[in-house]
């Protein structure tokens, strides 16, 4: 039954509340009500206090409670209050407590006691201890062990274990939802601002604010993954910032540096569109791809747009390569540079080649416009009528010494000859032809020669009687010494013998420009043997002995004056040294005399 309110009315004497019968009706129910509530809650009371603790045997009591036994038994009558009760522990060591019960930890002068569970390297100072046991047989000595460390704010907590084999176990923390990510949703605890991720060694992860060196002060998420011992570990940081992550390790108790994750875009990686731009290369030290407009400093090209990619090997050494946009005849155009020691000092940009500039690698040579003028060490083709070259088709390789001088070397593709000239200062060189070791000369050059007056340069040749300004028609080995004095070509001497034996050798110079006539060489005190004496090649005086052939006489040594009118037409005269005979003949027209006897008186 529910109790009733009395009407009081809005206003005295309005006629809306009870009357005074009906008022005195309600308060006599009432009571009834109270009368018969009180009789149960005394039913209640009696069957309560005959099942309670009050006075029971210690025995039944250490049953129920795992009660120490130490204390009597109406010194816990109440038993949901020694049920709590816990026992307060100041001194000794974590490691003795062995007995099951409830404890409460307090160290000494806010120090930790040993056997205490560590957090972030630090010992727990106070905290609850719950011991429990379990025995193998009722009354046997005690087996296994468990301690449970409940910190006083509820949590972190741990459990660690004890048997009479292993002794303690390590401590092992307890994790609650939230803790560490574990079934975090919204309710990951924010640990601050400032903090330092070395104290963070516990797999899971935390969030707040730390100090990402030596990138700064970070707010996200500190990730970390515990190593199989105390010296290594991992750690990963987002940053709620955008997104980006940093990631480092330990080592043998040593933290690596932050390391910071790349996103879309950072450096010019992983868009097709909006190259971060620089508009001078030299500040571009870190590794990525860059847009360089027109103007771009220390660009190697500042009339294009280019690309530039940098490649960092340390803080003070990497590369860079610069493509443009045009200025290659097959397109784009790459440098490359270097920057090194301190501060990183730039290199010169260097022009990346293609296969067939100036001829490497290429299949066809590049026609160079002027042998005087050629733009860079390379292979080139020249023609008959290349300024500046040897006046043949072939290939011109250019040595590049310095802004004024250089080497060529050029090589027909006809003959194969080679020939080479030099720059010095800015004074060029004639060409001059290479003769090779091991080959022979070639008859005319193969058609090339066909006026001595021509070779100036220092060369040895092989005219057959086609050439003109020989001595005397056949076939002769010249050679040619050119001086350097006055004009190229002005001062100049040649030297030719006839392909044949005993044949003599003639000279002639030219100075200033002006060309001498042939005279031949006197060999010093002696005359110049004929092996055959048919064999006229020049007219002088010469000496035959009984191997020569043709002779006036068999067995004889003699002189032999000659006087030529041509190759044909020549008479000879023959004195022996030992009768002092005197022999002459003559040739006619390519007929030659028979010897006669000239009778002396």
């Amino acid at each position: 039954m529910t109790l009733k309110t009395i009407k009081a009315g809005a206003q005295p004497n309005d006629g809306t509340g009870d009357n005074l019968r009906s008022g005195a009706q309600i308060i006599n129910e009432n009571f009834a009500e109270l009368d018969q509530r009180a009789a149960q809650a005394s039913a209640q009371l009696n069957s309560i206090e005959t099942g309670a603790t009050k006075n029971r045997p210690d025995a039944e009591l250490l049953d129920r409670a795992n009660h120490t036994g130490t204390q009597l038994a109406s010194t816990i009558s109440d038993f949901s209050r020694a049920a709590v009760k816990r026992v307060i522990v100041s001194t000794g060591s974590i490691d003795d407590i062995k007995t099951p019960g409830q404890y409460a930890i307090i160290g000494p002068g806010s120090t930790s006691l040993p056997g205490a569970p560590v957090l972030e390297g630090v010992p727990r100072v106070n905290g609850f201890l719950d011991v429990t046991s379990l025995e193998q047989v009722s009354g046997a000595p005690l087996d296994t062990i468990m301690q449970e460390w409940h910190a006083p704010a509820a949590k972190p907590s741990w459990v660690r274990h004890w048997s009479s084999a292993q002794g303690w176990s390590a401590w092992t923390r307890v994790l609650y939802e939230g803790d560490c990510g574990v079934g975090a949703k919204s309710n990951a605890p924010f640990l601050g601002v400032n903090l330092n991720p070395d104290r963070y060694l516990t797999g899971g992860y935390v969030v707040g604010q730390f100090d990402i060196a030596p990138h700064g002060l970070r707010t996200g998420a500190l990730i970390s993954q515990a190593g199989s011992n105390e010296t290594v570990c991992s750690q990963q940081f987002v940053d709620w910032a955008d997104g980006r992550i940093y990631t480092r390790t330990m080592q043998s108790n040593v933290w690596n540096e932050w390391k910071k994750g790349l996103l879309a875009g950072d450096s010019g990686l992983g868009i097709a569109d909006g190259i971060p731009i620089v508009s001078d290369c030299d500040t571009a030290r870190t590794q990525g791809v860059y847009r360089c407009n027109p103007g771009a400093l220390h660009a190697p090209r500042t009339t294009t747009y280019g690309t530039l990619e940098v490649s960092v090997h340390s803080k003070d050494s990497g590369c860079q390569t610069y493509t443009t946009t045009r200025g290659h005849a097959e397109g784009e155009q790459k440098f490359f540079r270097t920057f090194s020691g301190t501060g990183g000092m730039f290199s010169r940009w260097f022009e990346i080649l293609k296969e067939g500039d100036y001829g490497i690698g290429g299949r066809s040579a590049v026609t160079i416009g002027s042998a005087d003028a050629v733009p860079a060490n390379g292979i080139f083709r020249i023609t008959d009528g290349t300024p500046g070259g040897p006046g043949f088709f072939g290939t011109l390789t250019h040595h590049q010494h310095d802004d004024s001088s250089f080497i060529q070397t050029a090589i027909n593709v006809s003959t194969g000859i080679m020939w080479v000239r030099q720059r010095l200062g800015g004074t060029t060189g004639q060409w001059k032809r290479v003769n090779m070791e091991g080959t022979y000369l070639p008859r005319n050059a193969q058609g090339s020669l066909t006026d001595l007056n021509a070779i100036t340069g220092r060369q040895v040749l092989w005219a057959d009687g086609s050439v003109k300004n020989i001595p005397l028609p056949g076939d002769w080995y010249v050679e040619v010494f050119g001086l350097e004095a006055g004009a190229v070509g002005d001062y100049c001497m040649q030297r030719a013998s006839l392909l044949s034996v005993d044949s003599p050798v003639w000279t002639r110079k030219k100075i200033n420009g002006v060309w001498f006539a042939w005279t031949q060489e006197h060999a010093g005190s002696g005359s110049i043997r004929m092996h055959d004496l048919n064999a006229v090649v020049g007219g002088g005086t010469y000496r035959y002995d009984p191997n020569s052939l043709n002779t006036p006489s068999a067995g004889t040594y003699g002189t032999l004056t000659i006087a030529m009118y041509d190759a044909t037409n020549w008479t000879q005269t023959a004195l022996t040294t030992a009768a002092h005979e005197m022999w002459v003949r003559g040739c006619t027209n390519g007929s030659i005399w028979p010897w006669r006897r000239v009778t002396l008186t």
